[in-house]
C-alpha cells in the first residue's frame, strides 16, 4: 500500500511482492513546484500496531501527512481515525493531510466507497483522492502528492507573509511609540534627548 503508492511517485515503480514496512523507511526526491526547487523527505512508517511509538517519533516536524487506506478492506479504512488522531496528539503545528484511497484497479473488491471516504474526508477537513499504485492511470499519483504539496507551500507562505506583516506592523508601532515618548517628553518641558 504505502510503500507501493511511495515508490510510484519518487521512482515510477510498481513491485507486486512489495514487503511490510519495519519500523521507518526513508525516502528523498527533488523537485520544481511553482517555480521553487524542493527536496522533499518521506517517511514512511510502519502500519503495524507494534512500531506505532516508533512513528510517533517522526510526527514533530512533519509538514504534511498522506493516510493511506486499501478501498478493498473496510477495517484499512476504519483503522484510519485511529492515525488521524495519534497524530493530531502528537503535533504541535497545523498539518495538511491527504486521505489517499489506493488499490482502485481492484473495483471489483471495493469495500470503501468513494463517497464514503470523501464524506469522512471533508469532515475531517482532510483532502481526498483515489489512485492506483498499480495502474498509475491518468499520473494520479503524482496528482495526489503535488495536491498535498501544492497546500503545504501555500500554508507556508501565508506563514510568512503573516510573519512578514508583524515584524512591519511591529516596526511601524515601535516608530509610533517612540515618536509619542518624543512629544511627551517635549510636553514636559524636557529636550526628548533628557528622556
Amino acid at each position: 500500500g504505502k510503500t507501493n503508492l511511495l515508490e510510484r511517485y519518487i521512482k515510477d515503480e510498481f513491485h507486486d511482492s512489495n514487503r511490510n514496512t519495519v519500523g521507518v523507511d526513508f525516502l528523498a526526491k527533488k523537485l520544481v513546484l511553482n517555480r521553487q526547487s524542493l527536496k522533499i523527505q518521506f517517511w514512511d512508517t510502519a502500519g503495524q500496531e507494534k512500531y506505532k511509538s516508533i512513528s510517533t517519533a517522526y510526527y514533530k516536524s512533519t509538514q504534511g501527512v498522506i493516510l493511506v487506506y486499501d478501498v478493498t478492506s473496510r477495517n484499512s479504512f476504519l483503522n484510519v481515525e485511529k492515525w488521524l488522531q495519534d497524530i493530531k496528539e502528537h503535533t504541535d503545528i497545523e498539518i495538511v493531510f491527504l486521505l489517499v484511497g489506493n488499490k482502485t484497479d481492484l473495483e471489483a473488491a471495493r469495500e470503501v466507497t468513494a463517497e464514503e471516504a470523501e464524506a469522512y474526508a471533508k469532515e475531517q477537513a482532510l483532502f481526498f483522492m483515489e489512485v492506483s499504485a498499480k495502474v498509475n492511470q491518468a499520473q494520479c499519483v503524482n496528482r495526489a502528492f503535488e495536491t498535498l504539496f501544492q497546500e503545504i507551500l501555500k500554508r507556508m507562505m501565508e506563514r510568512d507573509e503573516g510573519f512578514m506583516k508583524e515584524t512591519v506592523q511591529s516596526e511601524m508601532t515601535k516608530k509610533r511609540v517612540d515618536k509619542n515618548i518624543l512629544i511627551q517628553n517635549s510636553e514636559l518641558g524636557q529636550r526628548p534627548d533628557q528622556g
